[in-house]
């Protein structure tokens, strides 16, 4: 059974490639409807249950949620705040 786990990673380094991901077009967010549907179910990510530790972990109002595609360390789904300057990183292993 898979393991569900959720990490704190820095969020300067996150910025770049969540950058360099938009710039790809390896990045999905929730507002891409088929396309996040499509991630979620593929990597069987419990979306309510993160977005509850999001709410608690930032004390900005406004996290945005957002997923890197492909392979590569920094493949998976993120929960990152502006305001706080933090984000974290939804793993399955």
């Amino acid at each position: 059974m898979a393991q569900h786990r959720i990490i704190e990673i820095d969020y300067h380094d996150f910025l770049g490639h969540l950058r360099a991901a938009r710039d790809a077009r390896q990045l999905v967010e929730p507002s891409d409807g088929a396309r996040w549907s499509e991630y979620v179910k593929k990597t069987g990510l419990r979306e309510a249950a993160f977005k509850a530790h999001a709410r608690v972990k930032f004390t900005s109002a406004k996290p945005k949620l957002a997923a890197i595609i492909g392979s590569g360390a920094w493949a998976g789904c993120y929960y990152y705040s502006t305001d706080d300057e933090s984000a974290i990183k939804y793993l399955i292993s």
